[in-house]
């Protein structure tokens, strides 16, 4: 009986091929749609550092003045002091590790002047740095303790800037200059292409950073620090000098530039941590300093990830047009259906009056509305495959083509789970769209409609 059904789903579906075809493209664009946009905030809402994103910490320490305005937005919090970073780096906390990080914006060059020099978009912080976010190394390794105690010249190059510089051969041990300081080369990360960048606190695509060096190396050789200075009233005057000079008076003023990220042994440590960094805060209360109280913030990587898709998602609209769109699509396509099976009324009605049951004829069409919806789901994945191609060429676009494509690909990917997401919608909206056109058909009385013909 099913494969007699089958047959007579297929028959049907051939005898109209017009209104077959205009039903299976309007769940196909919808589902096409629809797909593109949640396959687009599907791999933008996955964390960063699976498996441990959970007992990775951002450290947030508000130390202005007591008639600062009230920051309650993470993205809007103060980076840290550089006192109160070198305090909790050397502290005794739960942490595991602990690392601090500020961007800097640099020249690399070489002493042969066959070889262009370029920009780097570096990073000042400490050797448990690249151990806390996974950066694997292609040669060499990051520097040692004593590196970050004494400042050594020392530089840690990414995949694309030793292919730039040395040619992709292995650097380690090899010279170069950043800002005209001579460094020595000991490590090359292996690249790593992430939709949003978020050591650094901001979550927004960029290219991979270029190099990293020792942070005290950095502060001892006055290199830029490319951040926005947070600082007390007392040093709000001098913040704009300390983004390239008087580097030693800003290591002791109360002005905010740096990321401090912990890492620790299993989530339940984080209320510990918490406390511990809350109990600093308490002992630099009581020597005058965090006088606006108890806003200190330790916040997961999870939690971070987490605010920045809630803030991106209420400022993409697709999101909201998609699902609309979508359910329009369906609307057409349960008009199409119904007027598809109303021009089937006296077949139906003659059916039904040589014995065949409202089971027999639902079957029929419920087999005919999936096929429906297999085809529409099936080119709906293509059209979102090509839909999340130009997508991709649309946010490059959007940018001037300063981020390498390979940086945001993986957001503008269709997995299986998608494939298989979207093959379900596609059923599924089938049979709900296919519901009212067919109780409302197979219930018409049979009698009327034969006698009018």
């Amino acid at each position: 009986m099913i494969s007699y059904n089958f047959t007579l789903a297929l028959r049907s579906l051939r005898e109209r091929w017009q209104l077959t075809l205009m039903m299976v493209c309007a769940i196909a664009v919808g589902i096409g749609i629809l797909i593109t946009i949640q396959t687009i905030a599907y791999n933008q809402a996955k964390p960063p550092l699976p498996g441990k994103a959970e007992r990775v910490a951002l450290v947030q320490l508000d130390h202005r003045d007591v008639n600062a305005s009230d920051i309650s937005e993470l993205r809007r919090r103060p980076g840290l002091t550089y006192k109160d970073a070198n305090n909790i780096i050397n502290g005794e906390f739960t942490a595991e590790r602990q690392t601090l990080a500020w961007p800097s914006n640099n020249i690399l060059s070489l002493n042969n002047q066959e070889v262009n020099p370029i920009q780097s978009d570096s990073v000042a912080t400490n050797r448990h740095y690249f151990s806390i976010f996974d950066l694997e190394f292609l040669f060499g390794g990051h520097w040692q303790e004593e590196d970050d105690k004494s400042g050594s010249p020392v530089i840690v190059l990414s995949e694309q800037a030793n292919n730039q510089l040395f040619g992709g051969q292995n650097s380690v041990g090899k010279q170069l200059n950043i800002d005209g300081k001579s460094v020595t080369v000991v490590g090359v990360t292996k690249t790593v292409y992430e939709s949003r960048r978020y050591q650094l606190g901001d979550f927004f695509p960029t290219n991979p950073n270029s190099a990293f060096v020792p942070s005290s190396f950095a502060l001892n050789n006055n290199l830029n620090r490319w951040v926005y200075m947070q600082c007390h009233q007392k040093d709000s005057a001098r913040g704009r000098t300390f983004v390239t000079q008087n580097a030693n008076e800003l290591m002791n003023s109360e002005c905010g530039f740096i990321k401090l990220w912990a890492e620790l042994a299993s989530a339940d440590d984080m209320d510990i941590y918490q406390q511990e960094i809350d109990q600093y805060v308490d002992q630099q209360y009581a020597l005058g300093r965090f006088q606006r109280g108890e806003e200190n913030y330790v916040t997961s990587l999870l939690g971070v990830n987490q605010y920045w898709q809630n803030f991106f998602k209420g400022r993409d609209q697709l999101r909201i047009i998609a699902p609309l769109f979508f359910f329009i699509c369906i609307l057409n396509a349960v008009g199409l259906l119904l007027a598809k099976f109303t021009r089937q009324t006296f077949e139906i009605s003659l059916r039904r009056a040589l014995g065949a049951s409202k089971k027999v004829l639902i079957t029929q069409f419920t087999i005919e509305i999936l096929l429906v919806g297999m085809i529409g789901g099936l080119l709906g994945v293509a059209i979102s495959f090509f839909g999340l191609k130009f997508m991709l060429w649309q946010q490059l676009y959007a940018v001037d083509f300063e981020v390498a494509a390979e940086v945001i690909a993986s957001s503008f990917s269709l997995d299986w789970f998608m494939v298989g997401q979207a093959m379900l919608m596609s059923l599924l909206a089938s049979v709900v769209m296919g519901m009212y056109p067919i109780l409302r058909t197979i219930n018409i009385a049979p009698a009327p409609q034969l006698k009018s013909q």
